[in-house]
């Protein structure tokens, strides 16, 4: 069992990162708090335990909200919701929050049986306190700040002194788990409660137990102190809150009225409310004085786990089991706010055949299908009534195939989330599946140790075979469709022709359960991964060990190959060691360890295009995926929004800002250190092609597919001017130094000049046979470069629209060129893959650069002219010295799921920007191999 909840649970990581949705800032701004060391966003905001009853605290002046989590503690703007901060360093969930009365430091405790101490303002840890002999569940700051009290599964209440960290007392005499600890306003008694179902009142000083409040006949869960300190209200599992009298112990009155567990309280500033929260899903407010309810809340769709008043009153913060944060008004129980999403543990996870889109299948019996790129829920498909323990894209990623606990197959509609079909009966779980290559059967692994062969399209069994004496974890169609592979927890590995069922070979090897086996790319390699904490690389032809990989020291329960077959990514799903690494398919070395995790890595894929991987997290709770660069680049930003493919980009003069256009009709401008998305330009009626930026940072011109060139006023958004006369599409526009004067080539072969000021047609340059893609000027306005389909560069007189050389050697359409600041230098990228270098004085070849495997689309020089960068259809960026023609060596940049379209250096020659078919922008910085995220 252990290794099939680890293999069905790991199974989750790779993709995305270099194109995102509002900016990589942005990208839901929480997705870039506090991530681990190579990580490039997070999905989800984990968990809250399902005993954690003082998980949410206000800040004393009610401007942020804590939040306890599995991963950390979140703090959030009360007023927009947003995640300010994640504070990380606890190595297991985060039980319970509490701000300190100045509102400085905040205090936490979890389930690593630490207490930590954080500064409130920078999100630092200042000390930790260890001493607990389990989870700590509660915590609380005295009124003045100076000691904390926490309460602890270990049956014990702990005194600290906040400013040592020093042990100050041991308060002992429960029974059972303390669920919940609170201080008297003057700060002289500790009110505990636990599951022993009782109530306890200690002396701060000495520690004396002064009270044993018994009225309870389950466990209590939460208890707090009136604003005054003279009443104590307490809730249990028995479904009541009890009143009681805090000075003599006494009973006062009990509240009915919740139909499940009353999981936490809370009084009102003023005394006069207490707000609880239920396992009935609902909150409920009540008169103090009068015991009635005022009102129930009841948008929530699971437990309540934490209820809060905010300082002033006004506003109750609520924490349920669904995943969310709800804030309500408390005169009109009118929901405020909701914010915080989370996703249940993750058990599977599967890229689409293009990397669009991810599937999640979960312990909440769905399945989520996200946009790669956004991380943005696109659907949830709904039918299964257990956990959905395998999914698995058909080839041409229509289709969608879940395996649940309950033995069902499902196959979905991947555009419209509509059941195709359900296939039951299968006599025990479905551990694993997998489509074959043409999509055209499905090969599932059982509990039962069988493989079963089906008909994707009908969903009729074709083969069943026997053979294996345990679960079968693991299945994998090679990549010709001719074999089948099934890891079991028998401890083998077996081939099976998938025509006649027959097996093939047995790979003996492993000394306890396979949990995980993948085909290479070219099928002749296989990687399992096993309970006897080794990786195995198989001959398949020979059925010979390879190689044994013994790095880790916990189970292996997740392997994937790159799309390239080089390399190897394998995920451990032991809580002592669930790392995430990255291998050297030929050598068996360990090329990089992206993450070692407190929780369970439970699934783990490769991204199409092999720059991302994708893991799926579980730590007993709510799931968290986390996307990671292969690379070493750190990618810093992504910009996203555009709807279509970008196709060309430009910076300011001062940098400060970024320009875009895209295939979807519009120009955006953007902050070029934020990331935010500034303004809109929105006039064309057809894709932009090119834009650039005047000399003096105060006007962009557009060249459209809708035959137009626009000039805008980059500080109002509004159109300028609309210069016409091209009879086909505008694919390139530039400004002479001096901004008079605007360049702008076109699909009718030709370049025209206008001037700024008044959009006259100043002349028209004919030559090209075939369209021009590109059009710059030379530093000192006199020269015109361009290039086009026809395999040509030609330079042209400015002022006399005369012809000085063309330069002829690329064998297909040139796409892009770009004159050296000096003027000396022509650089050129063609469709035939190549770059070449050019004497723009006498049109010399200099050199041809070859490197790209596909199409290069742009080129531009740095400010200073030392280097120049290449953008190419095969998705890279290049750098080369311009000196001596050798690509620079701080990198190739990848990223872009698309082809990069346009290339531009921002003016001070630090940073680089690029813009693709897949919709983004990305910011590189040019010391080595980091990428602007």
């Amino acid at each position: 069992m252990k290794a099939k909840l680890f293999s069905i649970f790991l199974a989750f990581i790779l993709i995305l990162m270099l194109s995102l949705p509002k900016t990589f800032a942005e990208y839901e701004g929480y997705m870039q708090l506090s991530l681990p060391e190579g990580a490039k966003a997070r999905l989800g905001k984990g968990w809250i335990s399902e005993t954690a009853y003082a998980a949410i605290a206000y800040a004393p002046d009610g401007a942020r909200l804590a939040v306890a989590s599995n991963i950390g503690i979140w703090l959030y703007d009360v007023e927009t919701g947003e995640a300010l901060d994640l504070l990380v360093g606890h190595k297991y969930a985060v039980n319970s929050v509490a701000f300190s009365p100045d509102g400085q430091t905040i205090v936490s405790g979890s389930g690593d049986k630490t207490l930590r101490l954080w500064n409130a303002n920078t999100g630092n840890p200042i000390r930790t306190f260890t001493g607990h002999t389990n989870s700590v569940n509660s915590v609380a700051f005295s009124p003045d700040g100076a000691t904390i009290v926490s309460g602890s599964g270990d049956k014990t209440l702990r005194l600290w002194d906040t400013t040592t960290g020093e042990l100050v007392r041991i308060f002992t005499g429960h029974k059972a788990s303390v669920s919940r600890v609170a201080f008297s306003p003057d700060g002289e008694t500790i009110v505990s409660s636990s599951w022993d179902r009782m109530v306890r009142l200690w002396d701060a000083e000495t520690g004396k137990r002064l009270h044993t409040l018994m009225e309870h006949t389950y466990s209590v869960k939460s208890v707090v102190f009136s604003p005054d300190g003279e009443t104590i209200i307490s809730g249990s599992w028995d479904r009541t809150m009890c009143l009681w009298d805090a000075e003599t112990g006494t009973l006062i009155y009990t509240f009915t009225g919740h139909v499940d567990s009353v999981n936490s309280v809370a009084f009102s500033p003023d005394g006069r409310t207490i707000v609880s929260g239920s396992s009935d899903k609902t909150i409920r407010l009540w008169n103090v004085n009068t015991r009635a309810i005022i009102d129930t809340l009841s948008e929530h769709t699971g437990w309540i786990l934490s209820v809060a008043f905010s300082p002033d009153g006004r506003t109750i913060a609520t924490r349920s089991q669904d995943g969310t944060v709800r804030l309500w008004d408390v005169n009109t129980g009118k929901l405020l706010r909701t914010f915080r999403e989370d996703m249940s543990p993750v058990l599977s996870v599967a890229f689409s055949p293009d990397g669009q889109t991810i599937a999640i299948g979960s312990k909440d019996k769905t399945v989520q299908l996200r946009d790669a790129t956004t991380g943005k829920l696109l659907r949830t498909l709904i039918g299964h009534v257990d956990w959905v323990e395998n999914v698995a894209f058909s080839p041409d990623g229509q289709t969608i195939v879940s395996a649940s606990r309950n033995d069902t197959l499902r196959l979905w509609d991947v555009d419209t989330g509509n059941l195709l079909r359900t296939r039951s009966g299968y006599p025990s779980s479905i551990e694993s599946i997998a489509f074959s290559p043409d999509g055209q059967a499905l090969i599932s692994g059982g509990w039962d140790g069988t493989l079963r062969l089906w008909d994707a399209n009908t969903g009729n069994p074709i083969h069943t075979r026997e053979g294996y004496k345990g679960s079968i974890g693991s299945v994998s169609f090679s990549p010709d469709g001719q074999t089948i592979l099934g890891a079991s927890w028998d401890r083998t590995v077996r081939l099976w022709d998938a025509n006649t069922g027959n097996i093939i070979r047995t790979f003996i090897g492993h000394t306890d359960g396979v949990n995980s086996v993948a085909f290479s790319p070219n099928g002749r390699t296989i990687v399992s991964g096993g309970s006897d904490d080794t990786l195995r690389l198989w001959d398949v032809d020979t059925g010979n060990l390879i190689q044994t990989l013994t790095k880790y020291t916990n189970s292996v329960d997740s392997v994937a190959f790159s799309p390239d077959g080089e390399t190897f990514v394998s995920a451990g799903g032991g809580y002592g060691d669930s790392a995430l690494r990255l291998w050297d398919v030929n050598t068996g070395k360990r090329i990089q360890t992206l993450v070692k995790n407190t929780y369970l890595i439970k699934s783990v894929a490769f991204s199409p295009d092999g720059e991302t991987i994708v893991t799926g997290e579980d730590g007993s709770g709510r799931g968290i995926l986390r996307l990671w660069d292969v690379n070493t680049g750190d990618r810093l930003r992504t910009l996203t929004g555009h709807k279509s493919a970008v196709n060309s980009v430009a910076f300011p003069p001062d940098g400060e800002t970024i320009v875009s256009g895209s295939s979807d009709n519009t120009l955006r401008l953007w902050d070029a250190n934020t990331g935010k998305l500034l303004r809109t330009f929105t006039e064309h009626a057809g894709g932009v092609g090119s834009v650039a930026f005047s000399s003096d940072g105060e006007t962009i011109v557009s060249g459209s597919y809708d035959k137009t060139v626009r000039l805008w006023d980059v500080t109002t958004g509004d159109l300028v001017r609309t210069f016409t006369g091209h009879t086909d599409g505008v694919r390139s526009v530039a400004f002479s130094p001096d901004g008079e004067i605007i360049v702008s080539s076109g699909w009718d072969n030709t370049l025209r000049l206008w001037e700024t000021t008044t959009g006259k047609l100043l002349r028209t340059f004919t030559g090209h046979t075939s369209r021009i893609r590109s059009v710059s000027f030379s530093s000192d306005g006199e020269t015109i470069v361009s290039s086009g389909w026809d395999h040509t560069l030609r330079l042209w007189e400015a002022d006399t629209v005369t012809l000085l050389h063309t330069l002829t050697g690329h064998t297909d359409w040139v796409n892009s060129v770009a004159l050296s600041p000096d003027g000396q230098t022509l650089v050129s990228g063609s469709r035939d893959n190549t770059v070449r270098l050019w004497d723009a004085n006498t049109g010399n070849p200099i050199r041809t650069l070859t490197g790209h495997t596909d199409w290069v689309n742009s080129v531009a020089f740095s400010p200073d002219g030392e280097i120049f960068a290449t953008g190419s259809q095969d998705r890279t960026v290049r750098l080369w010295d311009a000196n001596t023609a050798n690509r620079l060596r701080v990198r190739t940049f990848t990223g872009h799921t698309g082809g990069v379209n346009s290339v531009a250096f921002s003016p001070d020659g630090q940073t680089l920007i690029t813009g693709s078919p897949d919709g983004t922008v990305l910011l590189w910085e040019l010391t080595p191999g980091t990428v602007f995220e």
